[in-house]
């Protein structure tokens, strides 16, 4: 965005403007489609996560200390 924003002041005339709201356009075009792969990626991970990590024990086999005479 900056690179073609300076390229945009070194053009002469009205192609300039053009040139520079053009750039702001498209960087802001972009945003939308890159936010949702985002999501779609964090939402998979997300869900391999949860189907992939080892399921925790409901009910665990209390640990004994040895020092309690019980």
């Amino acid at each position: 965005m900056g690179t073609a924003l300076a390229l945009a002041e070194r053009l002469p005339g009205e192609a300039g403007a053009v040139f520079a709201e053009a750039a702001r356009h498209a960087f802001v075009d972009g945003m939308g489609p890159a936010l949702f792969a985002g999501a779609g990626v964090t939402a998979v991970g997300v869900l391999l996560a949860l189907l992939l990590a080892p399921s925790r024990d409901t009910n665990p086999t209390p640990i004994k200390d040895p020092k309690d005479p019980s």
